[in-house]
């Protein structure tokens, strides 16, 4: 039991410092990335195919999720106050790795729950292995996570992905190394499934590369950049952790590990709450895009969401109560 409590104790230690390490130095890592990502983009010249920047050309406005590891509640929060206060029906989404999520919830209506379900068939199919929250197989995120959810009502959702507002991006291993790709054509659901796990192929949250279009891809965050789709006057960035452009919580979530963790039913709870408040703090955002304002309006959360935040806040007060 000792070694227990000093392993747990190390365990926390560990992670406050990667958590501070990463407050003070993840602006100027997240600046060099993309800076990175423009000269490569440079010599990755987008010839072979139709540049996804082509097609969106006529776009009235865009919205771009950024990588988020499993933070990915706190977008699923921005996409319930975007759904219940906007008319959605027009607009083009793009995610990369966590930032499917927040693009399936826009363009296909899925709804938190589905997405906790998702979560939590993940999770149970992992139970039979150690560490079986971090380590999670295409496998289980397809059969055991979304698919179920998602197949008996694949007409509908197929018909949907058929205006490709839904836009995914990946990162090329091979032939091209480090060069971004982006889909928006999907046959079935089990084929979107697939192409949601490839654009977070990262380790620990998915141990292998993926492929698709003949192409071995990993995580779209090495690859992809909002320039890629459209300029800045027709696009929202949002992003799951502090930056100075778009949308973005004003703290960092939570620890590093939870980025790569699945989440709690508390985390999801008290990360989507947190993306509904700051989505309506950000009201401007959607509305510089030229979205049109639903006739009635959600500015108070529904009530599945305020039952969140009332579990949310009850939790922080109990918990107060007993650290004093």
């Amino acid at each position: 039991m000792l070694s227990l409590s000093i392993l747990t104790a190390a365990f926390k230690a560990i992670d406050t410092l990667l958590l501070t390490c990463l407050i003070f130095c993840g602006q100027p890592l997240l600046r060099l990335i993309r800076s990175l990502q423009l000269v490569r983009e440079a010599i990755w010249a987008q010839s072979e195919d139709v540049s996804p920047r082509d097609e969106l050309a006529f776009a009235d406005a865009i919205i771009y999720f950024c990588s988020s590891g499993l933070f990915l509640p706190y977008y699923i929060g921005v996409a319930e106050y975007l759904k219940a206060n906007f008319d959605c029906s027009s607009l083009i989404v793009a995610g990369v790795s966590g930032g499917y999520a927040p693009a399936a919830s826009i363009v296909l209506g899925l709804d938190s729950e589905t997405h906790w379900r998702a979560i939590e068939g993940m999770r149970v199919a992992g139970r039979s292995r150690a560490l079986g929250n971090y380590f999670f197989s295409e496998h289980e995120m397809i059969h055991s996570g979304y698919l179920p959810l998602l197949e008996e009502d694949e007409t509908r959702l197929l018909r949907s992905l058929s205006k490709r507002r839904l836009w995914l991006g990946c990162t090329q291993l091979w032939p091209r190394p480090l060069r971004s790709m982006w889909t928006s054509s999907f046959e079935s659901v089990k084929a979107l499934c697939h192409a949601c796990t490839c654009s977070m192929r990262v380790f620990p949250i998915l141990r292998l590369p993926g492929k698709l279009r003949g192409c071995w891809v990993v995580d779209g965050m090495l690859g992809c950049h909002p320039r890629q789709l459209a300029n800045a006057e027709r696009m929202l960035i949002v992003s799951a952790v502090p930056s100075r452009e778009g949308l973005s919580p004003k703290r960092v979530l939570g620890g590093v590990t939870d980025l790569t963790r699945l989440p709690s039913r508390r985390n999801f709870d008290r990360w989507m709450a947190q993306g509904w408040e700051d989505a309506s703090e950000g009201r401007a955002h959607f509305e510089r895009l030229g979205l049109k304002p639903l006739r009635r309006s959600v500015e108070a959360p529904t009530p599945e969401t305020a039952s969140v935040l009332e579990s949310v806040a009850r939790r922080f007060d109990t918990s107060s109560q007993k650290e004093a």
